[in-house]
């Protein structure tokens, strides 16, 4: 199912399936969360959720994060069950209408291990960094995403690894990155641009000290970044993946090429077992409340 079907929150926290085409957004006022589906369920909903409501506190904007999850549950019980997809949900902050908006899309889509296991490359490329709001949240425009991606010239499997005006790494145009030097993870802070992404905030907050893994909030140029030991990148659909090449595009140079290292099977091991841990979203548990 690719349709997408917006969603009322009603001021009364009643929510219902409304019109079945999405309306035209203003892109510039939602916020966007992408979440994986595991056997009916959501297991990083708990994730999702939190940087949901924390982008909505630092907006300004109200949100019920109860009869969000109830809206996320009515959608899977209504169109599932699904072994794996993704759900797509698209917030919009009332206006006069005195109405949020909330929009639900669900697509039926495997998991990609090949690319997991074999790796990705990456391509660096300038970025505007025109951040429109407040830096590190997931806004739904990323119309200079998809600029940096064109300008790039990007071959099968790689991605663009975008860089400011300094040459200071910033990200990729859809997962966060990790470097690893003398048994030390590295990723860049994202206080001026950039998105914190979900497995970045799993890693970061959960999984390294689990591990007992140093990690750095640390802004690092990609001279340094190609003198490090092993590179990975993540974001909450696909886990955690091995990066194996790195190239300049204002560069001819030869590229950068790194075999997946200890650490990164160490975390993609331990992210992959998130999804099999008891979710709190689950459309197998009609009535279960929070």
């Amino acid at each position: 199912m690719t349709r997408a079907e917006p969603l009322n929150f009603l001021l009364d926290c009643e929510y219902q399936f409304a019109a079945r085409q999405v309306e035209i957004l203003d892109v510039e006022g939602a916020l966007f969360e992408t979440m994986r589906v595991r056997h009916n369920t959501i297991p990083l909903w708990p994730w999702h959720r939190q940087r949901m409501h924390a982008s909505c506190i630092q907006l300004g904007w109200t949100i019920d994060s109860q009869r969000l999850r109830a809206a996320v549950e009515a959608l899977l019980i209504r169109r599932g069950p699904f072994d794996s997809a993704i759900v797509k949900l698209i917030y919009k902050q009332a206006h006069a209408s005195g109405f949020p908006r909330v929009y639900l899309q669900i697509i039926n889509q495997k998991a990609e291990n090949r690319l997991a296991e074999e790796g990705v490359a990456l391509v660096a490329t300038r970025f505007s960094c025109k951040t429109v709001g407040v830096p590190g949240l997931k806004y739904l425009n990323r119309s200079e995403y998809n600029s940096a991606v064109t300008s790039a010239g990007l071959q099968a499997n790689e991605y663009c690894l975008l860089l400011d005006r300094d040459r200071y790494i910033i990200e990729t145009n859809i997962h966060n990155v990790f470097a690893v030097k003398g048994g030390e993870l590295m990723t860049p802070p994202l206080s001026d641009f950039g998105v914190i992404g979900v497995a970045r905030s799993i890693i970061v907050g959960t999984l390294a000290p689990q591990l007992a893994l140093p990690v750095r909030l640390q802004k690092f140029d990609l001279s340094t970044f190609y003198r490090c030991d092993e590179v990975f990148v993540c974001n909450a659909v696909r886990g955690v993946w091995p990066v194996t090449r790195c190239r300049d595009s204002d560069d001819e140079a030869e590229p950068r090429f790194w075999a997946a290292g200890n650490y990164t099977k160490l975390l993609q091991k331990n992210f992959r077992l998130l999804f099999s841990q008891a979710p709190e979203i689950n459309a197998n548990l009609i009535g279960r409340t929070d």
